[in-house]
């Protein structure tokens, strides 16, 4: 919220509701911090579609929620209050509450509402209907993250089945049903964790859900490794090629992601087929591509792409672009400084360009607008295209040779116990039984130690989703 402003000469709404015209810029920050919660709440809103802003008759704007209820323009209602016991202050807040009370209690009678829902029940054993902390489940005192203001990320373990696995806790009032709904619709893909159960107590929304064990963030890559030469380059590729193939799939299901940073991708290695997985986390910005009432998201789908092509570039270069709009307007200079530090070799630089430039010409608004004459830009049009030029580029690598070597470095035991610190389901005590970075070997002596089957994995290129054991 901070920075944002409004230009001179447009509308500002006053806290009265009146419109008036400013002469100078505005600055959230000059608010007061009760109103800048209030403003970024109505942010929020605003951007997840769940409210439109609108002009009244006489000139006052208001916002109208998808619900098709209209309040004045910054009505702050607070939600985390929901389904907790209240103390109205007053005899009509009184008649309202009661009324609010009543209203839910004929509609989940009517409706046989549920307070939660078991999606595998292999994994959750209820009992008499319930699932309760020290009952059906227990804690383990292992946290795999921290979480937003309703709690850390746990590891619990299920009472009946014996599973063990994340419990994810969100406020009532930060929670958006397209992160249960985009999740739902991805069971089954592999590219995600599998959702166990989603219960709601209080005004908290438990998610239990599947611990994604033996796994690294794209942001553990990039601050603890450095893939050294000649095996960055297919290493990335492998990296490119997943990532673009998990987003086909969301975008094949209706949804965009919306929020795909380093912190939100994990590469799992596989213990059924010791194959590598890309998994995606956190749903809670995805948004529908097509709905009736919105239209296409082509502005989701876009942000998706490019995304995707700041986290390759960051694995390729070492360097984040700030944003998707930095990488939009300033990837051709910032590619070329970063080209410069890395004495990149002319083949190399216009390979980096191609590269980047083979999914910007993905994106809606570059369709028309690219500039590149680079041959893959004018023959990819869909995703399944830059996959397929990926492949092609692959086809000169020494695959063995890269993957023991990296192997080697991303999966050395006592490197990857301290792996796990920011992200939301990702295992921090599992290890490998292959490497011991406490033993003083050489690369090569460490790569040697590195399965085969292991390798295969490697070699089949970060497939997407589980894959079935070699025979």
């Amino acid at each position: 919220m901070e920075g944002l402003t409004e230009d001179t000469d447009v509308k500002e709404v006053s806290l009265g509701g009146t419109v008036k015209q400013s002469q100078a810029p505005l600055s959230t920050a000059d608010l007061s911090p009760k109103t800048q919660k209030k403003m970024d709440f109505l942010l929020k809103s605003l951007a997840r579609k769940e409210a439109f802003l609108q002009e009244d008759e006489r000139g006052r704007i208001t916002v109208e929620y998808s619900d098709s209820k209209v309040i004045p323009a910054l009505c702050y209602v607070d939600k985390s209050e929901s389904n907790t016991i209240q103390q109205p202050k007053t005899e009509e807040d009184m008649a309202k509450r009661i009324g609010s009370l009543l209203e839910l209690i004929k509609f989940a009678k009517e409706n046989r509402t549920p307070s939660g829902l078991v999606l595998d029940k292999t994994k959750i054993t209820t009992k008499s209907r319930k699932y309760r902390l020290g009952e059906e489940f227990k804690e383990t005192g292992e946290i795999l993250g921290k979480g937003n203001v309703a709690g850390d990320i746990l590891v619990v373990k299920d009472v009946g089945s014996g599973t063990s696995h994340a419990l994810k806790t969100v406020m009532i009032s930060e929670f958006w049903e397209n992160e249960v709904k985009c999740w739902v619709d991805l069971e089954g893909t592999g590219i995600c964790p599998s959702l166990y159960l989603i219960r709601l107590e209080n005004n908290i929304i438990n998610l239990h859900m599947e611990e994604l064990k033996q796994a690294i963030t794209l942001n553990d890559i990039l601050e603890k490794h450095a893939i050294p030469e000649p095996f960055r380059q297919p290493f990335c590729l492998y990296i490119y090629k997943g990532l673009l193939s998990a987003v086909k799939t969301m975008h094949d299901k209706n949804w965009t992601h919306r929020d795909l940073h380093p912190g939100n991708v994990m590469i799992q290695k596989n213990t059924r087929s010791s194959t590598l997985d890309i998994k995606v986390l956190d749903f809670g910005k995805a948004n529908r591509i097509y709905d009736e009432k919105q239209g296409v998201d082509y502005a989701g789908k876009d942000d998706d792409i490019l995304q995707i092509v700041r986290l390759f570039s960051a694995l390729y270069t070492g360097q984040l672009f700030d944003s998707a709009s930095d990488l939009k307007k300033n990837y051709k200079s910032k590619l070329v400084e970063m080209a410069n530090i890395l004495k990149f070799s002319y083949d190399d630089r216009v390979e980096l360009f191609q590269l980047v430039e083979l999914a910007l010409i993905l994106t809606s608004r570059s369709q028309q607008s690219c500039d590149t004459n680079t041959d893959d830009s004018q023959t990819v049009k869909t995703i399944e295209d830059a996959i397929s030029e990926i492949d092609r580029k692959l086809k000169s690598v020494n695959i063995d040779e890269m993957s023991k070597k990296v192997a080697a470095i991303l999966f050395s035991e006592n490197e990857y116990h301290d792996l796990h610190t920011d992200s939301d389901l990702g295992s921090k005590g599992s290890g490998n039984d292959f490497v011991d970075s406490s033993e003083t070997l050489s690369l090569e002596e460490k790569a040697a130690r590195i399965p085969d089957d292991f390798i295969r994995g490697l070699r089949e290129g970060l497939t997407i989703g589980p894959q079935q054991p070699q025979s």
